[in-house]
């Protein structure tokens, strides 16, 4: 009887040693600690991770690396590309190696060179504009403006070929009525008789009628499609926000209860200032400049704004916490 309690109290140890150390690991990590946060994305990417520990995982690997963990950024340079726990994205993956590289870190120059040499293709100038400027937007504030400018014109490019396809699909439609006119004979009204005429109508009658079914059924078809196309996009955006919502309200949950359990009881103001700073990734009593704070403002914005992924309350709230910081230092 010993012997089995023995047992199964040395199969539950690890279980309980685990647990205590994603709890530990997560509370260290929430406060900007990167070599925890790097540690507790490893143990949560495991293959018997589920998608949602997966998720989690991919955010922490983020956030190791832009805290400037080194294997951070090799793992999540890794994980991008080759597809992993999410969406491939080459020209990310360039980013971090590139970083590394300039840093003078030579097994991520080894890793840059093998990535180029494996490509089937050649990189867009436009892809590699990017992840120069990505590097200069972290050390210099020209680099940053540069950064949102290639941002931007890219997400113009898309918009630009969404919209001539649609154009040329109206000119593929409009090409059979006009072939179908040019090609009817001109009638000459001395040598016609009337039961020639009547033949002509009708099938000039039958031809349109083909020709404006198949457009209309075209249209349709092409309507269903887009219909469905941002129906997908719709649920997709959603699932970010929602995802990216439940990490902030678990952070300020944390934060509150820490709030909570601290005697004497803070003002409201002093609990707003909190917030703001634990959104902001500051510590209250040590808060920056106001040079600083809107600096990081700046980079807090590329995370949140609607175009790269956030939302309009994800703006609105950065954008109230800044108010209150800027206010408690101004004082």
């Amino acid at each position: 009887m010993a012997a089995k309690l023995v047992l199964i109290l040395t199969l539950l140890i690890p279980f309980f040693t685990n647990a205590s150390t994603i709890e530990e690991l997560t509370v260290r990590a929430e406060q900007k600690d990167a070599s925890a946060q790097y540690q507790l994305a490893k143990l949560l990417n495991t293959e018997q991770a589920t998608q949602e520990q997966q998720d989690t995982a991919f955010y922490w690997y983020q956030q190791a690396a832009e805290n400037g963990h080194r294997e951070a950024k090799f793992a999540l340079a890794n994980i991008l590309l080759k597809g992993q726990i999410t969406n491939q994205n080459v020209t990310q993956a360039l980013y971090w190696l590139t970083g590394l590289a300039v840093s003078g870190d030579v097994q991520a120059q080894i890793a840059l060179g093998t990535v180029y040499e494996s490509m089937s293709y050649t990189p867009k100038p436009l892809d590699m504009a990017e992840v120069w400027y990505h590097v200069a937007a972290q050390h210099d504030a020209k680099g940053e403006d540069a950064y949102g400018r290639i941002l931007e014109r890219k997400f113009n490019e898309r918009k630009a070929k969404q919209v001539s396809s649609l154009d040329q699909l109206d000119i593929a439609f409009d090409e059979p009525t006009q072939t179908h006119t040019s090609t009817t004979p001109p009638l000459e009204t001395g040598n016609t008789n009337s039961s020639y005429l009547t033949v002509i109508l009708i099938l000039l009658l039958v031809v349109a009628s083909f020709v404006l079914f198949k457009r209309a059924q075209s249209k349709k078809k092409l309507s269903h499609v887009q219909n469905q196309q941002k129906q997908t996009e719709t649920i997709e955006q959603q699932k970010g926000i929602i995802k990216q919502q439940k990490r902030q309200l678990e952070t300020l949950f944390r934060q509150l209860k820490k709030l909570q359990s601290q005697p004497p009881k803070q003002p409201a103001t002093d609990q707003r200032v909190a917030l703001a700073c634990a959104m902001f990734g500051f510590k209250q009593n040590q808060i920056p400049d106001a040079k600083q704070i809107k600096l990081r403002f700046k980079k807090l914005s590329k995370i949140y704004h609607p175009d790269l992924g956030g939302s309009d309350d994800d703006m609105k709230r950065l954008n109230s916490a800044l108010k209150i910081i800027l206010t408690h230092v101004n004082k």
